[in-house]
């Protein structure tokens, strides 16, 4: 993710995607994201947009 624009349409993008694949609250997707500045990036837009809960979010490290 170090190089991808991270803004609210992508995001809602994402999750769509998850959605039409079958994923659900009770089983997430899980994403591991080791840039910290990008972790809080994705998470501040994840928390803003509508079936949040398709994706389990996760620091990980470099």
């Amino acid at each position: 993710m170090e190089f991808i624009k991270l803004y609210s349409g992508y995001v809602s993008t994402i999750l769509e995607i998850l959605k039409d694949n079958g994923v659900t609250q009770e089983n997430p997707s899980e994403l591991v994201i080791c840039r910290r500045i990008k972790w809080k990036w994705f998470r501040g837009l994840l928390l803003r947009a509508p079936n949040a809960g398709l994706i389990d979010l996760y620091e990980g490290t470099d």
